[in-house]
């Protein structure tokens, strides 16, 4: 016992040595805080950590050993002028790499007035970011200049050298930061963050179109570690921003998302965690977008590929719908009670053409689109039903709201909500959702609008 007792001691003082906890210490003037949170980044959002109530100036919150190294957010949940707790907070971010991190700043400018006392992946990163905010105030500023001036102007020639030399500058700067602190989370945002140097002469459409072409150039998704920050999320919505257009329809619009995709998918093959973390990311907004045709591709394309992690099943069984729900796909059928107690059929329908029409009485974009295609159904051009299958909970609601429109045609409805077997087979998570399908019963199109609806009945009276 006397040699077993001082080994135990022994091994239990090195395992809580080594799994010591870090902190951080934050002093921020001049603010009267209500709240305070400490947040982190997973799978792209926002994650509430912990959080302190009336902290004051000083703030110090653990920094635990399960933390994974990457950037962190302290949510500073301030008062308003009335005392009352303002619903839009300051907030700071800051690189956690298993050290203290110790600052000061001032609410007034968080960023300017920021002080790093101990962290030296902060130091690097909050030197970057005054720098960043530098860069693209003057790089900015002169490409509106430039605008302005014609290429014979003499000033013109003075503001070209300006617009290269102060992108050279920062550059030259993010190179210096980065070898000072090489193979840091802080050098990794920094080369994430340089761009190609653009000459003065490429402006308007050509500079978006030499972005497309050139966006990724000195990025790499090799670090894993900036999974825990908006670094990657942030740089595929700007990515995709260059593809953005407000004229496209929808069918055009996903087009070109689609080239954007393919690009962004080829720059995370580097790293199977990366890779599926932007699959996982990318995937999530083209849902809340509703765009089909692009979820198709991803699965077609992206699935089968790289992504072995331990959820490619997951994103399997999220994209196989959209597999299954494509345009030129045979539907499946369904069978339901009308709102008069009658069972009805899709498939015993004998109309040349059907809308399949997910709603809900509880949707506004629902009742506002189902009044514009009432009064369209009225004098329809075509040899078209409605076949409209409310995913309503609500007996009640769904019944007073067909009371109150009257609409004129197959109404249905198995109060399941979400869980209707209808809805589960076409794939329904929003609405409204609508799927125009041919004699055969096979998906011509999934109009998201109206106007879209309107053009594809357009297109069928050619």
């Amino acid at each position: 016992m006397k040699i077993i007792i001082p080994l135990l001691f022994f091994l239990f003082t090195i395992i809580s040595c080594t799994a010591q906890d870090y902190s951080l210490n934050a002093k921020i003037n001049n603010i009267d805080l209500e709240r305070t949170y400490l947040a982190g980044f997973r799978d792209g959002k926002i994650v509430i950590l912990d959080s302190i109530t009336e902290p004051g100036e000083n703030i110090t919150f653990p920094l635990k050993n399960n933390y994974k190294p990457g950037v962190y957010r302290l949510i500073l949940g301030q008062k308003n002028e009335s005392g009352n707790y303002n619903p839009s907070p300051a907030y700071l971010d800051f690189i956690f790499n298993l050290e203290n991190v110790k600052l000061e700043t001032d609410l007034n400018n968080l960023i300017d007035n920021m002080k790093i006392l101990d962290s030296k992946e902060n130091e690097v990163f909050y030197t970057f970011l005054k720098t960043l905010i530098r860069y693209k105030e003057k790089f900015y500023l002169l490409g509106s200049l430039l605008d302005h001036y014609s290429h014979d102007d003499p000033f013109y020639t003075a503001l070209s050298d300006e617009f290269i030399n102060v992108q050279q500058n920062y550059s030259k700067t993010c190179a210096d930061l980065i070898e000072s602190y090489p193979k840091s989370v802080s050098a990794s945002i920094l080369q994430a963050n340089l761009s190609p140097i653009i000459h003065p002469s490429i402006r308007g459409e050509d500079l978006q179109d030499y972005y497309k072409e050139h966006y990724f150039d000195l990025t790499s998704f090799a670090d894993e570690r900036l999974i825990n920050s908006q670094v990657y999320s942030g740089k595929i919505l700007e990515f995709l921003g260059f593809y953005g257009n407000p004229e496209l329809i929808s069918a055009e619009q996903e087009s070109e998302y689609i080239k954007a995709v393919d690009i962004i998918m080829d720059k995370a093959s580097v790293n199977a965690t990366v890779y599926d973390f932007v699959l996982n990311y990318i995937i999530d907004g083209f849902e809340e977008l509703k765009m089909e045709k692009v979820l198709v591709h991803i699965a077609e394309n992206y699935i089968e590929g790289g992504c072995e992690t331990d959820s490619k099943k997951l994103m399997e069984k999220r994209l196989e719908g959209y597999k299954k729900m494509a345009p030129g796909k045979k539907v499946a059928d369904i069978i339901m009670l009308d709102d008069k107690g009658k069972q009805v059929r899709l498939f015993d329908l004998k109309n040349d053409y059907v809308l399949v029409l997910f709603w809900a009485s509880w949707c506004p974009h629902c009742n506002q689109f189902l009044s514009q295609v009432k009064k369209w159904y009225s004098s329809r051009p075509i040899d078209l039903e409605i076949y409209a299958v409310s995913i309503d909970s609500s007996r009640f609601e769904w019944e007073e709201n067909l009371l109150m429109n009257a609409y004129p045609w197959i109404n249905t409805c198995t109060f399941t909500g979400w869980n209707d077997k209808a809805a589960k087979d076409y794939n329904i998570y929003a609405t409204p959702t609508m799927f125009l399908l041919d004699r055969e019963r096979k998906i011509i199109a999934k109009p998201l609008t109206f106007r879209e609806f309107k053009r594809e009945i357009d297109k069928l009276l050619k």
